[in-house]
């Protein structure tokens, strides 16, 4: 494959969509106002329905959740206990997301930039059975995060695992205090990323006026997310969430597989991991299925690397034809039953099409190994995508750019 310079991703990427909405969508604007944004889109300025957009991810996005009882067969191991952070070495800065059980956090611990997930399931809030669950699901992930070590994997900082309050240093949004640590708050720290998701790149690029990422920065993206994938089914683990929301991108936009937190170690036989996880446009047929009888393996992983380089090739969502026709159970079934996949577009080159299709298969053994993937990737020299601009690319003449250009998103 030949080189390809990494440039920075720069501008608001990795802003909420709901912040992208009210720069990019005023219900209340004037005639004037909706005609200069007429103007400026027969000049090529792409204006995204974010509202629209909102109600894919909504439906595209919608996590299956299952009872536990898969979770509960798997044993844990014993964690090394020098992962075991020190809480008064660790200072908050910025608080990153909320969520229904915890908080994400920009930190430093020890003098590093880290990303701290605190995850609070205190009594009360609720049940025993819902806390033990999730305890065993966070040192589940714990230990097979502490295990990896590659340049495409986010690196583990450490874990608390709590055990006694603790009050840390908080200066979130410049306001100086404490953040009270409970004796049942649990701790996960990871390296610090600091270029957004491939998501928010792509939506970047859109409401930039791009259409397309340039084709060599697919291939790149895809050879680091392969290489990463390649690197975890070496080590028997299952991710079972891939999706370009759970793929960062460092300073030197290097993609990094983050959010371990559905993954597994490889059971010893398919029917032993039935669980039914992970984000709908992305769950592979068999996964969806969720049935007992048939189970899957990391081939599932390898389904859902398909439908990230179907979204970064067309900068929009799988299934986003789909969104208003079919509820999510419906699309559940025509992905199992019929087989339906993503449109892709005509003038998708011949290698990228046919490395799509073969991640998609229907029947888990005639996809790829991530590793033949990586191969195949290096093997497929890109300078542009090899057609003519007037073949391959819109209005926007934006598809064949240089990699190094996206700094300018």
């Amino acid at each position: 494959m030949s080189s390809r310079g990494r440039g920075g991703a720069g501008g608001r990427g990795n802003a909420p969509l709901s912040e992208i909405r009210e720069e990019t969508h005023d219900p209340t604007a004037s005639a004037d106002q909706q005609a200069a944004g007429a103007d400026d889109k027969k000049k090529g300025k792409i204006k995204i329905d974010i509202a629209d957009m909102d109600a894919a991810l909504y439906k595209i996005h919608g996590k299956f959740s299952q009872a536990p009882a898969e979770e509960d067969k798997a044993q844990l191991n014993q964690i090394n206990p020098s992962w075991e952070i020190d809480p008064s070495k660790l200072a908050l800065k910025m608080k990153l997301g909320e969520g229904s059980f915890g908080t994400v956090h920009r930190a430093t611990y020890d003098g590093q930039d880290v990303a701290v997930k605190i995850f609070n399931w205190d009594e009360g809030s609720i049940s025993p059975g819902e806390a033990l669950f999730h305890k065993r699901k966070f040192l589940r992930e714990v230990e097979i995060i502490s295990q990896l070590n590659h340049p495409n994997v986010t690196r583990f900082v450490g874990y608390w695992a709590g055990g006694a309050d603790h009050q840390i240093p908080s200066s979130d949004m410049g306001r100086q205090g404490f953040y009270s640590l409970k004796s049942g708050t649990h701790m996960l720290l990871m390296e610090f990323i600091a270029g957004g998701s491939l998501r928010s790149l792509w939506i970047s690029a859109r409401r930039a006026g791009r259409c397309r990422l340039g084709y060599s920065a697919v291939m790149q993206l895809a050879l680091d997310t392969a290489r990463g994938l390649a690197y975890l089914h070496s080590k028997k683990i299952c991710h079972r969430d891939l999706k370009p929301d759970n793929l960062l991108l460092d300073n030197d936009m290097r993609v990094k597989i983050a959010d371990f937190g559905e993954s597994r170690v490889q059971a010893a036989s398919d029917l032993d991991m039935s669980k039914r996880t992970g984000t709908a446009g992305y769950m592979a047929p068999e996964v969806l299925a969720g049935t007992a009888t048939t189970g899957y393996n990391h081939k599932c992983d390898v389904f859902s690397f398909g439908m990230v380089v179907y979204e970064l090739f067309v900068c929009d969502i799988p299934y986003n034809e789909m969104k208003r026709q079919m509820s999510l159970r419906d699309m559940a079934h025509v992905m199992c039953e019929r087989g339906m996949r993503p449109t892709i577009p005509k003038w998708c080159p011949k290698f990228l099409k046919n490395l799509m299709k073969s991640c998609w298969s229907s029947n888990p053994a005639e996809r790829p190994e991530m590793a033949d993937v990586v191969r195949m990737i290096e093997s497929e020299p890109v300078t542009t995508c090899g057609l003519k601009v007037e073949e391959a690319c819109d209005k926007c003449d934006m598809f064949c750019t240089d990699f190094m250009h996206l700094n300018e998103i």
